[in-house]
């Protein structure tokens, strides 16, 4: 899954991102990475692997993964694409 969107602020949402590393053990991520843009720090880039997309799926339309975002500072809508 690749997810893009635009941040308040980086360390916010990043404490944010942190604190449900276990939930996304629990929908079975094996592995994150995050990436912030060079021209606007808070543009990010996460791609994380499932093991099946279901997996993923259902991670992005948690209500833990929600409240986190709302916590986080997201702005704007995420841009979010599930590939193989």
């Amino acid at each position: 899954m690749i997810i893009n969107h635009k941040v308040a602020d980086f360390n916010t949402w990043k404490s944010a991102y942190d604190s449900v590393d276990g939930v996304r053990m629990k929908y079975g991520c094996t592995e994150a990475y995050v990436f912030r843009g060079h021209a606007n720090p808070n543009e990010l880039v996460i791609i994380t692997h499932w093991g099946n997309t279901d997996q993923a799926r259902s991670y992005s339309q948690s209500p833990e993964i929600k409240e986190a975002m709302k916590n986080g500072g997201i702005t704007g809508t995420p841009n979010i694409y599930f590939v193989d």
